[in-house]
């Protein structure tokens, strides 16, 4: 529940329920819920591409649940996956987003994860108990292997067919 004084800014509109509707409304992000806890819930595709200037999501906006595929795509200053949905329905691409040194905030939970073309992806850790259906079917496996020390890989789907 909203304290009196954030009921008040955001009736000014420049509290933080705001600046998460400014900024969805900025990316074209409909047909979503906010949450009481402030995450966002999205029934519909959530689509970032081709945005130089992204490195990172606000600290004021996180997603929850993606009912649609999450795609972010040629954000080539992206830094961190913090703010990522923590359950995509479909499918979650990360591709082409070139500064990314880990997949640390990935959602947790979804059907296909395509990563691919992130030449600065370092490793995959923190991978091992997430729920994903078709493992990184994208990956150039093979340029990853040779690029990753065996200390830094914690986890390798043992599914052959994913890649």
């Amino acid at each position: 529940m909203k304290s009196l004084m954030e009921d008040f800014f955001d009736n000014l509109g420049i509290g933080e329920e705001t600046q998460i509707r400014d900024w969805l409304r900025e990316y074209n992000i409909k047909n979503y819920t906010l949450n009481n806890d402030l995450t966002i819930d999205v029934d519909d595709n959530v689509i970032i591409q081709f945005d130089d200037t992204f490195i990172q999501f606000p600290e004021y906006i996180q997603f929850n649940k993606v009912n649609g595929d999450f795609i972010l795509e040629s954000l080539f200053n992206l830094r961190t996956l913090k703010g990522c949905p923590k359950i995509v329905t479909r499918i979650c691409e990360i591709s082409n987003c070139t500064k990314l040194k880990n997949l640390d905030g990935c959602p947790e939970n979804c059907y296909t994860l395509n990563c691919y073309d992130n030449n600065n992806l370092k490793t995959l850790t923190n991978m091992s108990n997430y729920d994903i259906k078709n493992y990184f079917n994208s990956i150039p496996v093979d340029r990853l292997l040779s690029t990753l020390k065996d200390d830094n890989i914690c986890f390798i789907p043992s599914k052959a067919d994913a890649f």
